[in-house]
């Protein structure tokens, strides 16, 4: 099954998903114009949604709906799952030694009463993953400005993240068409890039 062990899933096999699933809303869409336009009755589980008398700028309107949704469930899946295969290995990372950024990970691990609870950005795991990128990893500047911004891109993801697993039940400050769920496996895919390039430099334990 596809979500059996979301850690381990790649930007792409979700984007995988998400294509299949909006190619199902494309042919209910048309199945229920073609009925709309014999006048029969739409599929039985759309009749609460578009009750009889829906137009096909009714049709329109719902399937249009669902398609945001199943982008935002489709961001939601890829921002979660990132966060989870960080997690792992950050807590696989603080149980060794050899290294500043396993010793961070060590400190941040040892202060929380739960690892769940280990921040991800303030003064967390990502902080830790930038002050060996800045201090210890020896890069040169450009591949250090590029693998830091790489890492600062998920944190706005993660607003995104929280405002649709929290119920919405505030306004959203970032554009939410803004990122479509193409762009936002093309940042995970970045930041996974990067990650793997720093600990490879390193000679860090490989990021998975």
């Amino acid at each position: 099954m596809l979500f059996d062990d979301p850690a381990k899933l790649d930007p792409d096999e979700i984007l995988d998903w998400y294509a299949l699933c909006a190619a199902g809303l494309v042919q209910e869409l048309q199945e229920a114009h073609r009925r709309i336009s014999q006048q029969a009755s739409l599929q039985p589980y759309l009749t609460t949604a578009l009750p009889i008398g829906s137009t096909m700028s009714d049709v329109d309107d719902h399937f249009r709906s669902c398609r945001e949704e199943l982008e935002l469930a489709t961001v939601l899946t890829m921002v979660a799952t990132t966060e989870g295969r960080i997690r792992i290995d950050a807590s696989r990372r603080s149980n060794r030694s050899g290294d500043d950024l396993a010793r961070r990970l060590a400190r941040l691990f040892d202060e929380a009463r739960v690892a769940w609870q280990v921040p991800l950005y303030e003064n967390g795991i990502m902080e830790a993953w930038k002050t060996y990128i800045r201090m210890f990893a020896g890069l040169p500047a450009k591949d250090e400005e590029r693998f830091i911004k790489s890492i600062g891109a998920l944190g706005t993801m993660l607003n995104l993240r929280h405002w649709v697993a929290h119920g919405r039940y505030w306004q959203p400050k970032l554009t939410i068409e803004s990122y479509p769920p193409t762009m936002v496996a093309r940042i995970v895919d970045d930041l996974y890039i990067s990650l793997r390039a720093v600990a490879q430099h390193g000679g860090l334990t490989a990021f998975p």
